[in-house]
């Protein structure tokens, strides 16, 4: 015989050739829901993961919020992990459900881009985040509100700090880092070497008397002392801005990145050239995520815009 189970009220499942035994039939159709495959699931886990709510994630596929919140259950308790934590009515996706979001995104770009009247603009929407030091926001503020007001569709998440995320655990979508050497196992775009300089207060003139040094420094720098012959190290400073505001608050020198000084009208450079450096400005992602639109789109406008010359920047992996 043939049952037919309607499973719920967006799913109907046919199950065919049963024998004749009601129980058995009972039995499937009360399992039946476990069997749906995940990505049967999939819109709507995106649609909570680009909504972050279920009222707007239910709006935007066309259901009700009910269904939308059963199903997120269904696919949890089949699956024995947390996919959203709930905090304040909002649904921020864990660690593993970022995993498995990731994969479906991918997924769903893929079978989308069969159809080439979507093309990009499909996927360009959705939020980035993105983690920088604050120097680097400070100094790129104006090219970073360029690439927001560009692509309103897109939601930019910015993070300030200086602890280098893990991109594995999906602590951030994209870093954009000044770096020696790039975190592994990520696809990076080199945006070329950072110089350094020695700057000073614009309206400051005669004799330096103190140097700011990086943690760990305890002498003048042997060019800068003998130029200045009556420097003395004053103190030491962790941060690039904490170095900046104590070169403005009187009469020191400290070394800062000249994409930072040079832009900084307060600030004069004094030192005779840069400082040649090892240290490059990097913009990286995972590379699972690279094709990504959301996330190309964003790396392709950084690449671009922080730095000059970043058209012809090599794309490396480490």
């Amino acid at each position: 015989m043939i049952c037919l189970y309607n499973v719920s009220a967006e799913c109907e499942i046919q199950l065919a050739f049963l024998p004749d035994n009601a129980n058995d039939c009972t039995a499937m159709g009360k399992n039946a829901q476990m069997n749906i495959p995940l990505w049967a699931d999939m819109p709507i886990l995106l649609a909570l993961m680009r909504a972050g709510s279920f009222d707007t994630a239910a709006h935007s596929l066309g259901i009700d919020r009910t269904t939308v919140a059963r199903r997120l259950e269904r696919v949890e308790k089949r699956l024995e992990i947390q996919l959203f934590d709930r905090a304040s009515g909002r649904l921020k996706p864990t660690e593993e459900g970022r995993r498995i979001l990731s994969a479906g995104e991918r997924a769903e770009q893929e079978l989308t881009d069969i159809q080439p009247d979507y093309g990009d603009k499909r996927f360009t929407h959705g939020k980035v985040r993105i983690s920088l030091s604050e120097h680097i926001l400070s100094a790129f503020s104006a090219q970073l509100f360029e690439l927001i007001t560009a692509h309103p569709d897109l939601f930019l998440e910015f993070t300030t700090s200086n602890r280098l995320v893990d991109l594995s655990r999906y602590e951030a979508d994209i870093v954009i880092r000044i770096s020696q050497h790039p975190q592994d196992a990520m696809h990076t775009v080199d945006l070329g070497p950072i110089p350094f300089g020695f700057y000073r207060r614009a309206d400051s003139d005669g004799p330096i008397l103190h140097f700011w040094a990086s943690p760990g420094e305890t002498t003048v720098p042997k060019h800068t002392l003998q130029a200045y012959p009556e420097a003395s190290v004053i103190a030491a400073i962790d941060g690039v801005l904490a170095t900046r505001e104590m070169i403005l608050s009187g009469n020191g020198v400290g070394v800062l990145p000249s994409f930072l000084g040079d832009q900084d009208e307060r600030l004069k450079l004094i030192s005779d050239k840069t400082i040649d450096s090892k240290y490059r400005l990097i913009v990286g992602c995972l590379p699972e995520q690279r094709n990504l639109h959301r996330i190309r789109t964003v790396m392709r406008y950084l690449s671009k815009r922080l730095v000059s010359s970043a058209e012809d920047a090599p794309e490396t992996r480490a």
